[in-house]
Order: structure tokens, then sequence, then C-alpha cells
């Protein structure tokens, strides 16, 4: 499987925990030291601690949980691949389908490392509203 290859079964894989709302699925596509700054926080994110906090909710960061939003779906449009040896760098947009069907449009950049063992895993993610 080519690290392209490997990035879209990625993205697939963190589409579908958010859905299900499995943050473990979700922190496994992450590296321990992954940073990652949120749509919905201000706060800048350096370690599964914090990027769980905010995926899951905590009074201590006051976040209200990304995956409690309740997203039903979600869908990558727009997006191009940049490689440099073993990192994979993929941004565009992302629409996450809310319970009562709106769409929102969220810009996203995803850096990703092929990791010795041959997984590939996101040690960079920035989300931010769509503005249109």
């Amino acid at each position: 499987m080519t690290i392209v290859e490997k990035l879209q079964a990625l993205k697939l894989s963190w589409a579908h925990a958010v859905v299900n709302k499995n943050v473990n699925a979700l922190l496994a596509l992450y590296t321990d030291t992954a940073t990652l700054k949120p749509t919905m926080s201000n706060i800048v994110r350096s370690d599964l601690v914090g990027i769980k906090k905010y995926f899951c909710g905590a009074p201590d960061t006051q976040d209200p949980g990304f995956l409690n939003q309740g997203i039903i779906n979600v869908e990558f449009k727009d997006s191009f691949e940049v490689e440099a040896g073993n990192i994979i760098t993929s941004a565009g947009i992302y629409e996450f389908t809310m319970p009562d069907r709106k769409i929102t449009k969220v810009h996203y950049t995803f850096v990703c490392r092929l990791e010795p063992d041959d997984s590939l895993r996101i040690i960079a993610h920035h989300s931010s509203f769509f503005v249109e």
C-alpha cells in the first residue's frame, strides 16, 4: 500500500471513529506527541491526554467534547496531498453532517508520518471553521 493509499485509509478511519464516537480508535490515529489545533477550542493540544479531553469533553478545559456534537457523517472534500519522504500532508475541507442534517464545512490539515511499523499516524492536525 502506498503512503497516499494509507492516508486515504487513515482519513476514512478518522471519519468512522468520529461518527461512531470511538475515542480509542480516534486516538490510535495520532502519535503520542501529536499536536492538535482544534475547531471548537482555542487551546492547542500537544499530547494524547489533551487531545482526548478535546474529543470527549473536560470541565478543566471547558470543552463540550467534539464527539458529543452528534455528527452523523464526515466527508472529506477538495483535498490535496503533498509527500516528503515519510511525511505526507493532506489539506482541504471536511464536511460534518449534524443531527439536524445541516452541513458544517471545516478546513483541515493533517500532517502524517509513516511509522517504523509501516502504520501512518497523525503528528499535527489543524482544523478551523469554513468562512463562506
